[in-house]
């Protein structure tokens, strides 16, 4: 099988340097690796050296095979062992030279004698990358698995580098094989490529989107690192947190109250609510995420209860409530009465913020809705997703649990999720608010930490506790019962304005607040010659 040559005029050669070319990577480096066309397909030779891997006798029978001149040797004395190709448009196949049985690198014939370091990435196009960007010694894992490394290879690898870098896809699967592949090539040997910048899965995209492919490997951690650290080696830590203490995050506008107390909406914490049924959950979530929305909090809706034309519905007659004050808007519910014509009136401007629902409604495979999360956070750039609600949520079962699910199932269900959520929320600096509905209470009775469904791992688990009160006479209120930012735990009363299906912060800093607010409102009015 011989490698055919890549020539201007072949009808493949535009097509192929155009592939090359969006990749960033130069017709130089294709060259370089012997990168060429063969059957309508990009071809990635991957090479041995005889002398160098497989047993002797079956080196020399290669040798005595391939005289000088043979399209399957390369610079002379490097034997082309499997050919990979892929297809110009998408991934096709791998095929093996025939009568071949021996192991080989993809770029292992540029590897010089005096290199002590080597990169190994997971594919053909991550290699091309790395050396196109900083011409270190650079091989792809065969079949991009730590499968195709034989013990052979692995051995020769271990003894002739002092440090291999691993910079494998930042995905599930990468971030397993990499574990494997310290464990073979020792601990001390391996260091881990892992800091590539946001969006970025491998080297080529980071070359792609104009990163510092260098800096990527200098920032390498080593595979295996103490777990601890002294006073003595956190003294700078500790002076920037005491000079320079997290800032506090978003305000809730329209709430001051609850602002006050935990310090406002921070990206990357879960927080969860309950509340008796029919006291205003998820109105009072739609609206705290409208002003999140208004100040370019892009979040994502997953509405398992009410479906999602009625809570959009909803936030749309919550957003015409507002008043206009200089670009911004002041709410006054209490006086936001608004026929369907008006309501509607806002709908292109309501359908400017950065507000998405899930497509999912009613019991759903709680599998499908943790990957639906995980890439709407990852890919969409989502910051704030709001679960409303966790038992509705994991009663279709799938994966997490068994249906019919007992209460125990159900139970394990909700925690498996908070577990998921928890994750999504600390390693892709999310805020998750989760809704959960409380255990049976007597009507009226006030509701604690222990009136959360499930077994406790929830608030446990959360950063933000809160729950929504209402008591005998049916006056409501929102309670903090777990603060992890600030530590500050209370209460404070609300109204529900029903012109404008809102709440009405009724606490002390509110009433302030709002006064100011409706006196501004005021003065904008005047100033606008219109009717207040």
């Amino acid at each position: 099988m011989a490698l055919e040559a890549v020539q201007p005029g072949k009808p493949q050669h535009d097509e192929f340097k155009k592939f090359m070319l969006q990749r960033g990577i130069s017709m130089e480096t294709a060259k370089a690796f012997y990168v060429g066309v063969l059957r309508n397909c990009v071809a990635f030779p991957k090479v041995s050296q005889p002398g160098t891997f497989g047993p002797e006798e079956v080196r020399e029978k290669l040798q005595a095979a391939l005289p000088q001149g043979d399209p399957r040797l390369l610079d002379g004395q490097y034997v082309v062992q499997r050919i990979k190709l892929r297809g110009l448009k998408e991934k096709k196949f791998t095929q093996s030279v025939p009568g071949v049985d021996l192991s080989g690198l993809f770029g292992w014939h540029l590897v010089k004698p005096s290199d002590t370091e080597i990169v190994i990435t997971e594919g053909e196009m991550d290699a091309l990358a790395v050396y196109e960007a900083t011409k270190r010694a650079v091989v792809s894992l065969p079949g991009g698995a730590p499968a195709g490394l034989t013990g052979e290879l692995v051995d020769k690898i271990k003894a002739r580098f002092k440090t291999v870098y691993l910079w494998l896809d930042n995905d599930e699967v990468g971030l397993a094989a990499r574990e494997k592949l310290a464990q073979h090539f020792g601990m001390d040997t391996v260091r881990f490529i892992g800091q590539i910048g946001q969006g970025n899965k491998d080297a080529n995209d980071v070359l792609m989107n104009g990163g510092d492919v260098e800096a990527c490997i200098r920032n390498a951690k080593p595979a295996f690192e103490e777990p601890f650290d002294s006073v003595q080696d956190m003294k700078e830590l500790i002076r920037n947190y005491m000079l320079h203490p997290e800032p506090l995050g978003e305000s809730f506008d329209g709430f001051p109250s609850l602002t006050s107390l935990v310090g406002g909406f921070r990206p990357g914490e879960l927080t969860i609510l309950t509340g008796p049924t029919g006291s205003g959950k998820t109105t009072l979530l739609s609206q705290l995420s409208l002003h999140l929305a208004q100040k370019g909090v892009k979040t994502l809706w997953g509405s398992f209860e009410i479906k999602r034309e009625a809570l959009l519905s909803n936030m749309l007659r919550q957003y015409a409530g507002s008043l206009p004050e200089k670009g911004r808007a002041i709410l006054r519910p209490e006086t936001s009465f608004l026929s369907d014509e008006e309501v509607l009136g806002r709908l292109d401007q309501f359908a400017t913020l950065p507000l998405y629902a899930l497509k999912f409604f009613g019991a759903t495979d709680v599998v499908d809705v943790l990957d639906s999360v995980a890439y709407s956070v990852t890919e969409a750039g989502m910051q704030h997703v709001i679960i409303d609600n966790l038992q509705f949520m994991v009663s279709g079962g799938g994966g997490l649990a068994n249906a019919p699910m007992t209460s125990w199932d159900r139970f394990e269900s909700m925690d498996s999720a908070i577990g998921h959520f928890r994750q999504i929320a600390t390693q892709k600096r999310c805020h998750v608010t989760v809704v959960i509905h409380p255990r049976k209470e007597k009507e009226g009775d006030m509701l604690s930490l222990q009136s959360f469904s499930g077994t406790g791992k929830a608030t446990q688990e959360a950063d933000n506790v809160w729950i929504l009160q209402k008591d005998k006479e049916g006056m409501k209120s929102l309670d903090v019962k777990k603060n992890r930012f600030l530590g500050t735990l209370g209460s404070f009363p609300l109204e529900f304005a029903f012109p404008s299906r809102s709440f009405v912060d009724l606490g002390d800093n509110a009433v302030k607040a709002r006064s100011a607010d409706l006196d501004k409102a005021r003065s904008f009015y005047a100033d606008e010659n219109l009717e207040f």
